[in-house]
């Protein structure tokens, strides 16, 4: 009896495992995409990591984008690693520049608003950011802007000047 089913078997096998590929694409492309098995789709996002990356400073964008981080985090220290400034131009940046673009400052969330488009290129290879401010005070309608200028130093961008107006 054993000797009459391993032939059976093996033929079994045989042609289970001799399907034409034409057969088997049209299988694979029956089934949507969109129908993949739910235990392929994480039920939780990724492990945030605890370090933060460092900024790629070698575009404008770069460093605008580590100036509005440091912004977010509610120190006006964090500004420090991206600022090659004029001694006039720290004095204004740490007296008045620095709280405002803090949390709670009123130049907070233009800066969290500008994107690499708002960056104009200047003279020189340097980069400008500007922020327009319209505020009411007693009935009258003021303009306060700030500008940032950013420029290669070596192979990073830094911000060589702040200024504010109004």
């Amino acid at each position: 009896m054993r000797a009459l089913l391993l032939p059976l078997l093996l033929i079994a096998c045989t042609d289970a495992t001799d399907v034409a590929p034409a057969e088997s694409a049209t299988v694979a492309e029956a089934t949507p995409a969109a129908e993949a098995s739910p235990a392929t789709i994480p039920d939780e996002p990724p492990a945030e990591t605890t370090e933060a990356s460092d900024p790629d400073l070698t575009t404008p964008g770069g460093l605008l984008q580590a100036l509005q981080t440091a912004a977010a985090s509610g120190d006006a220290a964090a500004f420090e690693p991206y600022l090659e400034l004029e001694p006039a131009d720290r004095e204004m940046f740490d007296e008045y520049i620095a709280a405002a673009l803090l949390p709670g400052g009123e130049w907070h969330e233009a800066l969290l608003a500008l994107t690499v488009e708002d960056l104009e290129e200047a003279e020189g290879g340097a980069y400008t950011a500007s922020m327009l401010l319209t505020f009411e005070e007693d009935g009258d309608t003021y303009e306060s802007a700030i500008l940032l200028r950013f420029a290669q130093l070596g192979e990073e961008y830094r911000l060589i000047e702040a200024m504010m107006a109004g």
